[in-house]
């Protein structure tokens, strides 16, 4: 805006003024009389001063929009405990539960627990690998395999000490071994009543003298004459079938039918087969 106050005679020519208007660092110069002086210097300023309301009233452009930025966040991963939890499920869906020793589901579990001591997924998962190994161990029980069902049992109680179940299980098995030895017993007594049926000398036969062998030769003769069908019972399968041996010797051309199983050295004779 032009500086209307700063205005001055730079020069004085006879009847002439050399006038001088500060227009914002800008001037303009012009010539005139005494008399037009005032004159050509109002003009001026009043021209200056519209140019100046003219700028003052134009609007500012209109601001550009700027698009917002989207910042895109990075969803994060799984954690540490979900991680583990994975790990020890999938070992337990593959059946991989106590074994192999150097990676289990116990031992994912039992990781979990020890980094989180309130987990109750830690918890849970090592309860039911405790039901499923007892199961198995019952299974194996009354499959008569004693000896795996006493293995299974020794790593139980190494992982799960003091547990209840456990302690109920051994319970049970030694209630289920004490009745089936009692059963067998019976057995033995009621076979013992049972005729025919002729015991041998343990020592004898032992010996294999050649009494056991008169013996046994006359009871072949005798199944030979009857057809009777036989069971052999002797302490060793050894034993029992050098017994069948001896009385097929005794008979020649006669085929003797018979069975073996372990007991009380003897010959139980039995109706012929059809």
């Amino acid at each position: 805006m032009a500086d209307v106050t700063n205005v001055k005679s730079i020069g004085d020519l006879a009847w002439y003024d050399i006038v001088s208007v500060d227009c914002g660092g800008s001037f303009i110069t012009f010539m005139s009389t005494k008399w037009q002086k005032v004159r050509h210097i109002f003009l001026v300023c009043f021209g200056l001063l519209a140019l100046g309301c003219a700028t003052t009233d134009q609007k500012p452009d209109a601001l550009t929009p700027v698009e917002p930025v989207q910042v895109q966040v990075e969803k994060s991963g799984p954690s540490l405990y979900q991680r583990m939890l994975a790990q020890a499920e999938t070992l337990f869906n593959e059946g991989k539960l106590i074994a192999p020793e150097e990676d289990n589901a116990y031992i994912r579990y039992r990781a979990l627990q020890l980094l989180y001591p309130d987990s109750r997924d830690a918890q849970s998962g090592l309860d039911a690998i405790l039901v499923n190994e007892i199961d198995v161990a019952r299974t194996a029980l009354e499959n008569n395999r004693r000896r795996q069902v006493r293995a299974q049992l020794k790593i139980l109680e190494q992982r799960f000490p003091s547990a209840p179940l456990i302690a109920q299980f051994k319970k049970n098995m030694a209630q289920t071994i004490a009745a089936e030895n009692t059963k067998r017993q019976a057995l033995i007594k009621k076979e013992r009543e049972d005729k025919p049926r002729i015991f041998l000398d343990a020592d004898e036969l032992a010996a294999r003298s050649d009494a056991a062998i008169s013996e046994l030769a006359g009871i072949a003769n005798k199944v030979r004459a009857t057809d009777e069908f036989i069971m052999i019972y002797a302490r060793s399968d050894a034993d029992a079938r050098w017994v069948y041996q001896k009385m097929r010797d005794a008979v020649p051309g006669y085929r003797i039918r018979a069975d073996i199983r372990i007991g009380e050295p003897s010959v139980r004779l039995l109706p012929p087969l059809d």
